[in-house]
């Protein structure tokens, strides 16, 4: 574990959260091999974030240095973090502070210079690691898999892929399964922390207001919202100004960054939210068909 700063953008608060972290020395070319951090997003991570996974067949053909994070998630957390207190300090203006104090970190425990890093990520942690690339002096590349870095209030998007997908004979899906579900709702638990996240910056609802939507019309934008105020204090029009927010800090799907490359799958319903076309010459963005979230 590492001590990390609650708040990391009020130097007068003391307070601190133990960060749970792990790291895979087994590949590495000591001490000049590139460094790869995988990055934690909306849950628990385990040891097999630095044991398993492309970006450790990655460390083995290049001889980097397997380093991850876990977010204010897991065991990342102290026994009073789900006050309001608490959650408070849970965004991902936060989550990025975090990872440049690991950064610090782990570059002094390794006594690291002029290494390399490249950060991976997935889904929410996808979108950490392309808004990694706002500290280009820390981290040279990023791959942001499953990226959705587009906040959007009213995600109608996402059942219109989901619908689309249960029709899709490439993985098994038909008309006649798109017919049941439609029929039936005629008939993953969240968190609390990605929740609080959701009213306080990114949105994401998943409505179904959309005439062309096969499940249950009660999943409207104001019912989602209503939960924001009912369960965090956080009114509608903060919960607007958080997306905007969140779009101009960090670009939304246009970032024009460097050295990031995009991957997603189109029966994923996060890829309308990312970033699907090259937008510079060293931005990489690829779409993947038949292939689903991450």
């Amino acid at each position: 574990y590492i001590a990390q700063p609650l708040d990391h953008f009020n130097r007068r608060n003391n307070a601190t959260y133990r960060q749970r972290y792990w790291v895979n020395e087994e590949h590495w070319r000591q001490p000049d091999g590139p460094v790869f951090l995988y990055i934690g997003g909306e849950g628990s991570l385990s040891e097999f974030s630095v044991l398993s996974g492309e970006h450790v067949e990655l460390a083995q053909t290049h001889r980097a240095l397997l380093v991850s994070l876990e977010c204010f998630y897991g065991s990342s957390i102290n026994p009073d973090g789900m006050t309001l207190e608490s959650l408070k300090f849970l965004s991902s203006q936060q989550a990025l502070a975090d990872l440049a104090s690991f950064h610090l970190f782990i570059s002094h425990k390794y006594n690291l210079t002029r290494n390399t890093w490249i950060c991976f990520g997935g889904s929410y942690p996808g979108s950490l690691s392309a808004w990694f690339l706002k500290f280009p002096h820390l981290v040279y590349a990023s791959v942001a898999s499953s990226a959705p870095v587009r906040a959007e209030l009213n995600f109608t998007g996402y059942n219109k892929v989901v619908a689309w997908s249960l029709a899709d004979l490439v993985i098994g899906g038909s008309e006649k399964c798109l017919d049941a579900v439609i029929k039936g709702f005629q008939v993953g638990v969240g968190e609390r922390q990605w929740y609080y996240q959701t009213c306080t910056g990114f949105g994401y609802y998943q409505t179904c207001e959309d005439p062309s939507c096969p499940f249950s019309t009660l999943l409207t934008l104001q019912s989602q919202l209503d939960l924001c105020s009912q369960v965090f204090q956080v009114p509608t029009e903060s919960v607007l100004q958080s997306v905007q927010f969140t779009n101009e800090f960090y670009g939304a799907d246009r970032p024009k960054s460097s050295r990031i490359i995009f991957v997603n799958g189109d029966v994923d319903p996060w890829h309308a939210l990312s970033v699907l076309k090259n937008q510079s010459h060293s931005e990489i963005a690829i779409l993947i068909n038949g292939t689903s979230h991450c």
